[in-house]
């Protein structure tokens, strides 16, 4: 099965176009199908994903072999993630659950890659389609969300009840929530607010940007939102030879990538974070995810408060003070 695109409009790279199209891929899969050579444009196979479309160019990708060669060998990881998911608690209408780092929350087009929502649904079968009545599809049950390399606690909803009240608490940012990185580098302030409006990247739909008044339209799309984030420090220290800096978060918005970003906007990008982190983190980093965990929750809910706290995991603790 063949996917055919036409490209419309001015000069822009095949990688960008296809990204744009085809949401369900990241940009760095579809640059490795490129490379790979399932793409195509104007008949002829393209290995460049910077190659430039002219408007009127048609592309198309031989999507099913690309599929079949990405995924055919299964996510040895699947059955090691699934016994570190913990349920701290289970209530009538929602459970609190400690995610583990390198589990996707929803569901992937990887046949072989294992899900929280799939795992939660296995053993709490009540779960599947809460939340699809409202119109979101393939989020079952789940009110906010954590990256895949994010370790911590989750809220997810066991009845509509449950989502529509809790999804709006998490919308009004009525939810208190803490969380602990590792940063890089050694923070010169103790305590602040880091305050930058985050958008979409322009070039990379998995991408967020900071957005400032120099900020070139040519690099974000759609329109910039408002994001605070404060912090403090817990701690200096190294890890593995490198200077570090634990530190935890309060978010007041909650901006996709918003502490990831806000935290390369101070100078001190999250350790171990390939995305944002820059060359260094990249080539040189040890880290198999971003040193981020989600610490704490704390809600009101049918007139009772409720708090929940997880420990980071062993991996982000310090060398030396």
């Amino acid at each position: 099965m063949r996917t055919r695109l036409e490209h419309h409009g001015e000069s822009r790279r095949l990688d960008a176009m296809l990204a744009e199209h085809m949401a369900e891929f990241s940009r760095e899969e579809l640059k490795e199908a490129i490379r790979e050579g399932y793409v195509r444009v104007e008949g002829r196979t393209v290995y460049k994903p910077r190659f430039a479309l002219e408007s009127g160019d048609c592309v198309d990708i031989d999507i099913a072999r690309f599929k079949k060669s990405f995924f055919q060998t299964p996510t040895p990881r699947g059955d090691a993630l699934r016994d570190k998911v913990e349920v701290l608690s289970c209530y009538p209408d929602f459970l609190v659950v400690n995610k583990p780092a390198g589990l996707l929350v929803h569901r992937t087009h990887n046949p072989h890659e294992v899900s929280l929502v799939e795992i939660l649904t296995e053993w709490y079968p009540e779960i599947q389609g809460v939340g699809e009545s409202e119109g979101i599809q393939d989020r079952s049950s789940i009110v906010h969300r954590l990256d895949k390399d994010t370790s911590g606690i989750l809220v997810v909803a066991r009845t509509t009840r449950g989502y529509r009240q809790l999804k709006h608490k998490f919308q009004n940012r009525t939810v208190d929530k803490t969380y602990i990185a590792i940063v890089r580098g050694t923070m010169n302030e103790e305590r602040g607010v880091i305050s930058a409006r985050v958008a979409r990247s322009k070039t990379d739909h998995t991408r967020r940007v900071i957005v400032t008044d120099q900020t070139s339209k040519r690099h974000y799309s759609g329109v910039p939102r408002e994001a605070h984030t404060e912090y403090e420090v817990l701690q200096y220290g190294t890890v593995r030879d490198t200077e570090v800096t634990k530190i935890r978060v309060w978010l007041y918005t909650g901006r996709t990538h918003q502490i990831r970003l806000h935290c390369k906007h101070l100078g001190h990008p999250l350790l171990g974070d390939k995305m944002y982190g820059g060359k260094w983190e990249k080539h040189h980093s040890s880290e198999t995810r971003h040193l981020l965990h989600a610490e704490s929750l704390s809600f009101e809910y049918q007139g009772e408060r409720y708090d929940f706290s997880s420990e980071p995991p062993a991996e982000m603790e310090l060398d030396h003070l």
